[in-house]
């Protein structure tokens, strides 16, 4: 199968839930958008980048300017949802859900705008007539490029230590999660040969998604949390700050496992 027809058959469910989210905007359809688009972005930037280096940093750069301002609207989602169950008053509540509001407006505005419809139509002649995604999505070339990224990964996050910055917590994150929809792609084409990975992508999914989770809580805290009592801010914040430290000493003990 080829690489456009790949791409093309997940631009089905990108313009439609586009379309969903122009008609009335929702976290659910917002995440399965987000999803597509960065399951594109993965396949590209492990499979594809091999063929022709260039196209592929030129495609992804494109890629990201059309899921950018979907990132800081599913960071506000999760936050508005998680609001009531932050231990402070109500007074406190409302103001953070009418800050998120705020916050949201510019976002949804740039993803309604003509620019962005454009974008997004030329993502899909880009699938159609570049001659980077003619190329056949092949089983050996595809496993071996699975085989050199898993290793790659599985050194980087071995070699995690309490230094390790959130910034570059966050930057292996992404490249787990591109690993991760490039693996089920390749599952989903060649299951009869599944790869032997060295770690728990599941439980790395979900520790590191804590740790950015609660890095974000704490933006987001000072960015909508101005008018808020201060105790009840900086208890907000100890409790996020906590959450992170947890979290990294799982992640830590996960890399100590990996590197046995």
């Amino acid at each position: 199968m080829r690489f456009d027809a790949i791409f093309l058959d997940k631009m089905v469910f990108v313009s439609g839930f586009y379309e969903a989210l122009l008609q009335e905007y929702g976290a659910e359809y917002l995440h399965k958008y987000r999803v597509n688009l960065r399951k594109i972005y993965a396949y590209s930037e492990i499979f594809c980048y091999e063929i022709d280096p260039i196209s592929a940093k030129e495609f992804s750069k494109f890629l990201k300017k059309i899921i950018k301002p979907t990132s800081l609207l599913r960071d506000l989602d999760l936050f508005c949802i998680e609001i009531d169950s932050f231990a402070i008053t109500a007074k406190s509540k409302k103001h953070l859900h009418v800050s998120c509001e705020e916050q949201r407006k510019p976002l949804l505005k740039e993803m309604q705008s003509e620019t962005y419809k454009k974008n997004l139509y030329e993502l899909e002649h880009i699938f159609k007539n570049n001659p980077l995604f003619e190329n056949e999505f092949d089983e050996q070339n595809s496993y071996k490029l699975l085989v050199a990224t898993s290793q790659t990964l599985l050194g980087a996050f071995t070699s995690i230590t309490q230094e390790t910055t959130p910034k570059d917590l966050h930057k292996l994150r992404i490249q787990f999660k591109k690993f991760r929809y490039a693996l089920e792609l390749y599952d989903e084409h060649f299951s009869h040969d599944k790869l032997s990975i060295m770690f728990d992508l599941k439980a790395l999914q979900d520790i590191f998604g804590t740790l950015q989770d609660n890095e974000v809580r704490k933006v987001l805290l000072n960015s909508c949390g101005g008018k808020m009592d201060i105790e009840e801010k900086n208890l907000l914040r100890d409790g996020f700050e906590k959450n992170i430290a947890d979290a990294r000493e799982i992640l830590m003990e996960l890399a100590r496992e990996c590197d046995v």
